[in-house]
């Protein structure tokens, strides 16, 4: 994301209406099940190792721009602020979580974000 982005305010639902931030809510959600069975087919637990990117990528959204692959997963792995609606409940606690991730997410040894 470009540094003239750094502070995501275009991802808060005010600035897209209410359709469009479904949409996206909705086909992130979409995405993240297909995620999880692919972390579960490599052997892990998918669902935290999922659990714990978002957290992850939650607790940097402040940080300043990072590299061409940290800055592909913060756009993939961040939610549009919404309703809840069909998204699961769980993926929105992730990403808002303010203890440490590994605490919070202790049965994911690995994440997309720790990738170099």
């Amino acid at each position: 994301m470009h540094a003239s982005k750094n502070k995501r305010e275009f991802l808060n639902s005010t600035y897209m209406d209410g359709r469009s931030v479904e949409f996206h809510r909705s086909s992130r959600g979409t995405l993240y099940q297909k995620v999880e069975t692919m972390l579960q087919g490599f052997g892990g637990n998918g669902r935290q190792c999922l659990l714990k990117t978002l957290c992850l990528i939650g607790q940097t959204s402040s940080h300043p721009q990072g590299t061409f692959f940290q800055e592909i997963l913060r756009a993939v792995f961040t939610l549009p602020r919404g309703d809840r609606g069909a998204i699961d409940v769980e993926y929105d606690k992730a990403v808002n979580t303010l203890v440490s991730c590994d605490e919070a997410y202790p049965d994911c040894n690995h994440t997309f974000s720790e990738s170099k």
